[in-house]
């Protein structure tokens, strides 16, 4: 049984005399790296998590969003501005990681221009949604459009309750409040 459990130990201690001691200082200054690494990736993700919750907070405690829909913006920028800046924590933090490994410039610049292009087909998709909604609010301010006007779209018919830069609310005879994007505008009412 003592066989067994030595024989492992035994393996061990073989094959590193056949590496060399310098082998054995290589593998142990490898492990060292990584473990700074990986402590990087914890320290740095469990930033963007707390940096994200105290903006989120102090955004809601000084009620952001509030103000923000007075004047028509109706995004949630309180969870947007957090995670905006977990998000650059997070770039940040494996840009520190991939230095800690000596990762070559080319693989830091090849993730570098993935993550651009990602960043850039997102705002693209945002764009896409968002040019023509801002075209039918321009519509509809164009035609003189406002609360009260009873209204009639192919889909829905009812009073406009509040225009918004990018959505119309719009009560209907059933007394239900619809968000109606303003695109739905740019195709006749």
């Amino acid at each position: 049984m003592s066989e067994i459990i030595l024989f492992p130990i035994i393996l061990i201690n073989f094959t590193f005399s056949l590496l060399g001691m310098a082998s054995v200082q290589a593998a142990q200054n490898y492990a060292s790296t990584v473990l700074a690494g990986i402590a990087i990736l914890l320290f740095g993700f469990s930033a963007g998590i707390l940096v994200r919750k105290l903006v989120q907070k102090l955004l809601q405690e000084v009620a952001f969003n509030t103000y923000l829909a007075k004047v028509g913006v109706h995004y949630n920028l309180e969870r947007m501005s957090g995670a905006v800046l977990a998000y650059a924590i997070y770039i940040l933090t494996i840009i520190l990681f991939l230095k800690a490994l000596n990762i070559h410039r080319l693989a830091f610049y090849t993730i570098v221009g993935v993550v651009l292009l990602l960043i850039a087909l997102s705002f693209v998709v945002w764009l896409k949604d968002v040019l023509p909604n801002l075209a039918g609010w321009h519509l509809l301010l164009k035609r003189q459009a406002q609360a009260g006007n009873r209204i009639s779209l192919p889909s829905v018919t009812g009073k406009i309750v509040e225009i918004g830069y990018f959505e119309t609310k719009i009560k209907t005879a059933q007394g239900d409040i619809l968000h109606v994007p303003n695109v739905l505008f740019r195709e006749g009412f």
